[in-house]
């Protein structure tokens, strides 16, 4: 039975290469040199009776001895037990169908030991095959026994169900992998401890039985230069610009995570910052991320040393969901088939297109904006620069190249006619603004922290103004006393002359800043009351997901209406704001779903059992990536050169009453693998270097007093161009015997990729590969129940999905996005696609609604929509809908 198990395995490993969706292994040698161990438990006489029998059994498979001198000895010695020869390669696994032979070592013909004190690369096979969970047990405890030899196991490969264990060790020690392991000198921890004393199944097998020598891993790229860090709690980018002498006088904008929400006002942060870090400023804080500028960039250590600052990072940037359209997308709709294929044109028809109704357009920039007011957009078209707010001069940042915040509004007035337009510019690295044009909407145009630190600034520069006005006075006055044409005097009225020039110049550019932050005041005033407010931004990490951040919650609070279904219009101005909101354009850039370890060996598998691994794969514990160029072939292959961020996010629960030992309760690491040799020609195409891990303890960015949210991210520039793959780690950081800590619960994260270089070299994506889910969630702010949320569709013969669903990955029964429309849209000879130019016409079908007198605020039961379904207005509802002028003519 136990030889019929073997020859089963044996068989297993053979064949396993030549399985769809199996490691691809490079052409075997054709013959091998072998060295085994057995075992003749048995008198002279059995003895040699049993030598001989196995001799034969070796010739039957072409096996030649090792000429030695006593070899003939052997069969006679009973402390013999090695015996070295060569074979045909093919026949060298069957060696172990012998159950005198223990343990078998093959290297094949030609393999050449490494210079004296290198690592040898190995494959060993281990006893079995036994029950799942034993089998795993064995193949940890092997693991750790052997690092007692200095063994390092790799990472990634297949280990064909823990029958298997890959990595290397050095060559000296290489001899004792033949002999019993658990008998080694090096024993287990200690050499003295007998083998009853042994963990099961280490205890009860003879736990190598077949080592196979391996070519040498091809050398490594040149490592990066490391990073010297001053403070731990500084992101991995940060550390890189900190360690960079040229950068450290340059100014910097970076996001502190504080370890709870400012109470109140922010005064008490904003003046410690300022006086503590070298005049550092408050420019935003949205929940626990507070967004600082740097006078310059060696002010972060001292930054990371506030004790209520858990770390520091760049800015989290959101992205506009728009993009140009390739060759392979659907054919495009303009605007006005749009109309007609929505039935909003049947509306214009009725005299309804948009009266009355004043839109907010939310963009990175608005190209041009100037040029097409009162030609393509209204005359009474008004502009809000919220990145005035962010400069200390409070002028607007320089355009934003390739922004296309000016057709997502040229989209949205062809769409509404007659709406008002506010086009309001953001920064996209801000997601705080939006929180302050939510709030002025609904008529709270408080002061932001950016304004306040300039109103701040403004006060102070006033004050230095007024001491030099008394100085400068004063001099002026003494200098022009002395009216006499000698040098000295001359020279004293004309310096006195050009400082009062300066004074008034510094005072005159005072009072536009004044001008300025006072109009930048006035324009959040005026978004009060607006109808329809269109965001095409979204932000796929940095901040709660779930619909728990605090813009989503403000969302859910001020833009929702418990309204009944009506039939018909009613002739009243919706009082409740709708926000329409974007979804998410990351599809292949997001993975989302539970955290799965079915076998316990604390690596995340991306899917489940019932998911096939696709042909080239062998684990579910990876997630290959590939490269989607702007032109070009999509390949799996990265170019060099390009920096990414892979950051995770997930929220646990935590026991109301009881302090976690460590927190989080259940962290989580990325690291970063290459695969060596793809098509498996020199070596196991199984075969992966680590590149990079995460390294910093994850940061929470929500706690609620029965849970906690947390991120963890990683920052690479792939080092040389190959072929990558993603793995997450994670596991409780406490006892998981201990119920009452841990407990039973399911997480739920979310992984996002991006790109953090400039892309002018290589433009394109990075994306998911091998596992891409769909609901993955629809990103921020598209998570609220409050917002609208965008998605486009495609027609029926595309089989491929567009677009992501769902809220979030906690909330994977939500349907999000809320409504669908076409997936490209031709504004201005310019074919475009994304739910950000479909939130442009959708926003623009909304404000024609709203002037019918129907309350939108819950746009979808108000008319009877199809939650996630496509923008077409029903029929039963447009037959109730009267012409305007028959309307009018009735309320007189």
């Amino acid at each position: 039975m136990v030889i019929r198990q073997i020859i089963t395995l044996i068989v297993t490993l053979l064949v396993a290469a030549t399985v769809p969706g199996q490691v691809l292994y490079p052409e075997p040698a054709t013959q091998a040199v072998v060295t085994f161990r057995y075992r003749l438990s048995a008198d002279l006489t059995e003895r040699i009776r049993q030598y001989r029998a196995m001799m034969k059994f070796l010739e039957e498979l072409q096996f030649t001895p090792e000429e030695r001198e006593d070899a003939d000895l052997d069969q006679f010695d009973p402390t013999a037990e090695l015996l070295s020869g060569t074979m045909p390669m093919k026949n060298a696994g069957k060696l172990l169908a012998d159950p005198r032979i223990i343990t078998v070592q093959i290297r094949p013909d030609g393999w050449r030991p490494p210079e004296e004190g290198n690592r040898v690369e190995i494959r060993l096979t281990l006893a079995g095959p036994l029950a799942a969970k034993e089998q795993r047990l064995l193949h940890e405890q092997v693991a750790r026994q052997l690092q007692l030899l200095n063994f390092q196991e790799s990472v990634g490969y297949d280990s064909k169900g823990y029958t298997q264990l890959r990595g290397s060790l050095p060559l000296k020690a290489l001899p004792r992998l033949l002999y019993d392991l658990r008998y080694q000198p090096s024993g287990w921890f200690l050499a003295e401890v007998p083998q009853n004393q042994l963990p099961m199944p280490l205890r009860a097998v003879v736990p190598i039985r077949l080592i196979e020598l391996l070519p040498p891993l091809p050398p490594a790229a040149v490592p990066p230069a490391p990073v010297s860090v001053p403070a731990a709690k500084l992101s991995d980018d940060l550390q890189a610009i900190l360690a960079d002498p040229a950068l450290q006088k340059q100014p910097l904008r970076v996001e502190a995570i504080l370890s709870a929400p400012v109470t109140g006002t922010a005064r008490d942060l904003r003046f410690r910052l300022f006086n503590q870090v070298g005049g550092a400023t408050l420019e935003g804080l949205i929940g626990v991320v507070a967004s600082i500028h740097l006078r310059q960039t060696s002010d972060l250590a001292r930054l990371a040393e506030f004790p209520n600052i858990l770390a520091v990072r760049t800015p989290r940037a959101g992205h506009q969901a728009t993009s140009l359209a390739s060759g392979t997308d659907p054919t495009p709709l303009t605007v006005q088939e749009l109309l007609r294929t929505s039935r909003v044109g049947e509306l214009h028809r009725l005299g309804y297109r948009g009266e009355g109704v004043r839109m907010v357009i939310i963009g990175r920039d608005f190209p041009d904006i100037e040029k097409l007011i009162a030609d393509q957009l209204p005359s009474r078209t008004r502009l809000l620069d919220l990145t005035q707010e962010l400069t200390s001069d409070l002028k607007p940042y320089p355009p934003s190249p390739g922004a296309t915040g000016t057709l997502v509004a040229i989209t949205a007035r062809a769409t509404a006619p007659a709406a008002d337009i506010t086009l309001v510019r953001v920064d996209s690295a801000s997601f705080h603004q939006l929180l302050t044009i939510a709030k002025a909407v609904v008529g709270r145009p408080e002061y932001s922290e950016a304004m306040l630190t300039r109103s701040f600034e403004l006060v102070n520069r006033a004050d230095e103004l007024q001491f030099q006005r008394d100085q400068v006075t004063e001099e002026y006055r003494q200098a022009f006393a002395n009216l006499s044409d000698e040098e000295k005097p001359a020279a004293r009225r004309a310096a006195a002359a050009a400082a009062m020039k300066k004074l008034l110049q510094d005072e005159r550019e005072l009072r536009d800043r004044l001008a300025r932050l006072s109009a930048l005041k006035t324009g959040l005033e005026q978004l009060a009351g607006a109808n329809i407010v269109i965001n095409t931004l979204v932000w796929e990490s940095g901040y709660p997901l779930d619909g728990l951040n605090d813009l989503s919650q403000f969302l859910d609070r001020h833009f929702t209406g418990q309204e009944r279904p009506i039939a018909a219009a009613v002739p009243t101005r919706p009082t409740i704001p709708v926000w329409v909101q974007a979804g998410s354009d990351a599809l292949g850039r997001v993975w989302g779903g539970p955290f799965r370890d079915h076998d316990g060996n604390g690596v995340m598998e991306f899917a489940g059992s019932e998911t096939p691994i696709p042909a080239g794969r062998w684990t579910r514990e990876l997630n290959f990536l590939r490269f989607l160029p702007e032109t070009g072939k999509p390949g799996l292959s990265l170019p060099a050169g390009i920096k990414i961020r892979f950051t995770i996010q997930w929220r646990e629960p935590h026991p109301r009453e009881q302090l976690l030992p460590a927190e989080p309760a259940f962290p989580m690491s990325l690291r970063l693998l290459r695969q060596l040799d793809p098509m498996g020609t020199s070596i196991a195409s199984d075969e992966l270097r680590d590149i990079a891990r995460s390294t910093l303890a994850p940061v929470r960015i929500l706690k609620t007093p029965e849970s906690g949210v947390y991120e963890q991210s990683l920052d690479v520039t792939i080092p040389e161009e190959g072929v990558y793959a993603l793995r997450v780690e994670g596991g409780p950081a406490v006892n998981p015997d201990i119920p009452p800590l841990i407990g039973s619960f399911e997480l739920n994260p979310r992984i996002v990729i991006d790109r953090i270089d400039p892309e002018t070299a290589t433009p394109g994506r990075v994306q998911f590969d091998t596992f891409i889910p769909q609901n993955a969630g629809v990103a921020m702010p598209g998570d609220a129940h409050g917002a609208l949320t965008i998605g486009v569709g495609l027609p029926p013969e595309y089989a491929v999905p567009q677009s992501l669903t769902g809220a979030g990955p906690g909330l994977t029964l939500a349907t999000k996005p809320d409504l669908l429309t076409s997936g490209i849209i031709v504004v201005n000879a310019t074919e475009l696609t994304g739910p950000g130019i479909a939130t442009g016409f959708a926003g623009g079908a909304a404000a024609v609604i709203a002037s019918t007198g129907a309350r939108v605020s819950d746009l979808i039961r108000a008319i009877g929509l199809r939650a996630g379904g496509p923008l077409i207005l029903p029929e039963s509802w447009m037959n109730h809908v009267r012409p305007r002028s028959a309307k009018v003519g009735s309320e007189r």
